[in-house]
C-alpha cells in the first residue's frame, strides 16, 4: 500500500464526493416533490450524511496513521524464508 496510498485516498475522496452528491440529488427530489415522504427523505439524508462523515474520518485516518514500513517489513520477512 505504500506505493498506492495517494491513489487509495483519491478513490476514498471519490466515494465521499459521491455520498455528498447523493444528498444533493435527494434534496432536489424533495424540493421538486418527486420524493414526497419527509420521513423517508430525512432517513436517507441522515444516512448519507453519516456515511460521508465516516468516509471522511477514514480518509483522515489513512492519511495520518498509514505506516508504509509495515509493508516493507512483511516483504523482507517473506524474502528471508
Amino acid at each position: 500500500m505504500r506505493k498506492y496510498k495517494a491513489e487509495y485516498i483519491h478513490y476514498l475522496f471519490r466515494a465521499y464526493a459521491s455520498s455528498m452528491e447523493t444528498i444533493e440529488h435527494l434534496e432536489y427530489l424533495y424540493e421538486t416533490e418527486s420524493l414526497k415522504d419527509k420521513a423517508n427523505f430525512d432517513l436517507l439524508e441522515n444516512g448519507y450524511s453519516d456515511l460521508g462523515a465516516m468516509i471522511y474520518r477514514f480518509i483522515q485516518s489513512v492519511d495520518k496513521e498509514h505506516n508504509p514500513d509495515i509493508l516493507s517489513r512483511e516483504t523482507e520477512d517473506s524474502i528471508d524464508l
